[in-house]
């Protein structure tokens, strides 16, 4: 993962919050929650079932909530919540990671700015640039954002980040089974599925609605498209590694 990618992580995850909302009672005066997880219901409308998003979108939204609940509890459980020493590790690389990614921006900042004092430069292509330059600029400010976040909120962030991280080394672990890769990282797809059916056959989490549970599931399969070969299946963070240089 390279300096880019594992900064939209951080903030990412920085953003993240889960809300659950109503008892399990309230299910049968109410027909229209899909799921209950943990004892708390939710609703259609709370992951955009009933409003303007698509049924995979909606599935998405409540995977998130349900790995939120299932995650933090195997984490618990096993002792995988990570440590100050862990969070620094993170942050440390962040902090350079981010520092890397200002001085790129820079340089291609004033690549662009040469450009767009040439008196050659048509206007189409001013408008190309005056473009690229305007995302750069937001890129900038939204670096400086993050770096300028108080340390509670970075270190909470960063633990949440590398606790997750372990969780899908040891489920894994566990479990074995097919790992996909994403922009964030290998995700342990059919790990993940076996402990949330776990806690499925335990009656801890049930879906309300059987036609959604059946989407849920066919879209938690479309999450699998690029698998990683076993031979190539690395949980060592990535924040333990060299960043690896930037073509100048």
């Amino acid at each position: 993962m390279n300096a880019k990618r594992s900064l939209l992580s951080a903030l990412l995850i920085s953003a993240f919050s889960f809300s659950l909302s109503a008892s399990a009672a309230d299910i049968s005066a109410n027909t229209n929650f899909v799921a209950v997880v943990f004892g708390k219901s939710v609703s259609a409308a709370e992951i955009g079932l009933s409003g303007s998003a698509t049924a995979k979108a909606a599935s998405k939204s409540l995977l998130d909530l349900i790995w939120h609940e299932v995650g933090d509890r195997y984490a618990k459980k096993n002792n995988l919540v990570a440590t100050d020493p862990e969070c620094e590790a993170f942050e440390n690389f962040q902090s350079v990671a981010t520092e890397r990614n200002r001085e790129k921006q820079q340089r291609e900042l004033s690549k662009l700015e040469l450009q767009l004092k040439s008196d050659n430069i048509s206007e189409e292509k001013r408008t190309e640039v005056e473009k690229e330059r305007k995302a750069l600029l937001a890129g900038e400010a939204l670096l400086g954002s993050a770096q300028n976040s108080p340390q509670e909120a970075k270190r909470q962030a960063s633990r949440q980040w590398v606790t997750w991280h372990k969780v899908d080394k040891a489920v894994y672990e566990q479990y074995g089974g097919k790992v996909a890769t994403t922009a964030f990282g290998l995700y342990p797809i059919e790990a993940r599925r076996k402990l949330i059916e776990e806690y499925i056959a335990e009656g801890k989490i049930r879906f309300v609605d059987a036609d959604f549970e059946t989407q849920f599931w066919k879209s938690y399969e479309e999450g699998g498209r690029f698998f990683v070969e076993r031979k190539q299946i690395d949980f060592t963070p990535y924040w333990l590694k060299p960043i690896p240089d930037d073509p100048q």
